[in-house]
């Protein structure tokens, strides 16, 4: 106070307005810190640190550090990172702090990839169905078109054959077209080509002309999907154009995480067989219906064929009945999966490795 008196009585009042705030400003102190996940206790770079009700803060840098000047008189800041909870720190006398912001567990803003650009979650909810890892991993199937059976509005997928190469037929709200309905499947943001030629001229989907009738997709082990998404409306898949015209199947296959190495082992075997069968006519009852048919068209009776005369030498009623079915269908047929998957990283690396042996055996003798 003295130094005040001493001061006011040498100097005119408008210079002491002009030095008082220079005084107090020189009570300021720095401070240094880190803020990092709570997740991998890596730095969060580009958070916010900003001094609680004011704008003014600063960023912290590619480490998470940062350096941030504390007035007089500031007892908390705040600080905020996409992806992180909001969290106010308490400084009190403190020079260095050490912040560890919480994952945010909101997923209100969840946002979509689409083609070549984005779009909020909530907006794109009637168009966009996904299915995750987790209800992947539930399945058995051996193939990634078989994952979204049943988990998805307005996708309808069946396996058309017995073959275990067959391709499931994916039909996205309906069938569209007399033509080729199958919808555009791209793979970690590659389109995969359609509109081939099979081997025997017949019009199939191919991929990168490398297949006909064989599924491609049946080499891409479910277990190393992260997600499948379908996109239905024209609206969600313009950005493809008009190879979109039947909805598109988004597949993106898991990548390697910041952390310690981690491994995953998966097996699964099992066993199918026909549980059904045709119910098939005896050789007398076959030839008895046959002679109906033709009894039952007066204008047809007269050439009724010689075998289905019991006239004839070549009449057939008397002959065995075979069963031609049972001879081609194959009991407890084998199916098993094997694999495992590697991955791990840090800051400037990640990896993902993955191994599978997939053994799967037909309801037809001679098919795997």
């Amino acid at each position: 106070m003295a130094f005040f008196s001493r001061l006011r009585r040498a100097l005119p009042a408008a210079w002491l307005c002009l030095l008082l705030p220079g005084y107090l400003l020189a009570q300021d102190r720095q401070l240094t810190g880190r803020v990092q996940s709570s997740e991998t206790s890596s730095g969060v770079p580009g958070a916010s640190i900003t001094l609680k009700g004011t704008t003014t803060g600063t960023i912290s840098d590619a480490n998470g550090t940062f350096r941030l000047n504390l007035p007089s008189g500031t007892s908390r800041i705040v600080v905020s990172s996409v992806g992180y909870e909001t969290k106010e720190v308490p400084v009190g006398s403190a020079t260095n702090l050490n912040i560890t912001l919480a994952v945010s567990a909101s997923d209100l803003s969840e946002v979509v990839v689409i083609g070549y650009g984005s779009k909020d979650k909530r907006d794109l909810t009637g168009s966009v169905s996904s299915v995750g890892a987790r209800d992947i991993a539930k399945s058995i199937a051996q193939a990634p078109e078989l994952a979204m059976q049943g988990r998805m509005a307005g996708v309808f997928v069946s396996t058309p054959g017995g073959s275990p190469n067959a391709r499931p037929q994916v039909r996205i709200r309906g069938v569209g077209t007399f033509g080729n309905a199958e919808p555009l499947y791209v793979v970690d943001g590659i389109p995969l080509t359609e509109y081939g030629s099979g081997s025997d001229g017949a019009q199939a989907s191919v991929v990168s002309d490398i297949r006909g009738n064989v599924n491609v997709l049946s080499m891409i082990n479910p277990n190393d999907i992260e997600s499948i998404s379908v996109l239905k409306d024209a609206s969600a898949a313009a950005i493809y154009g008009v190879r979109a015209a039947n909805g598109v199947v988004l597949i993106t296959t898991k990548k390697g995480q910041n952390g310690t190495p981690r491994v995953e082992v998966s097996a699964s075997a099992g066993m199918s067989n026909v549980v059904k069968r045709y119910n098939m006519l005896s050789t007398p009852e076959f030839v008895s219906l046959y002679r109906e048919a033709y009894a039952n068209n007066s204008n047809e009776a007269k050439n009724l064929p010689t075998v289905f005369d019991p006239a004839n030498a070549a009449y057939l009623g008397n002959s065995p009945t075979y069963d031609w079915q049972s001879p081609l269908l194959q009991k407890n047929a084998k199916q098993q999966d094997y694999g495992v998957r590697i991955s791990g990283g840090n800051e400037s690396t990640t990896y993902y490795v993955s191994g599978g042996y997939s053994y799967n055996e037909s309801t037809l003798i001679k098919n795997n």
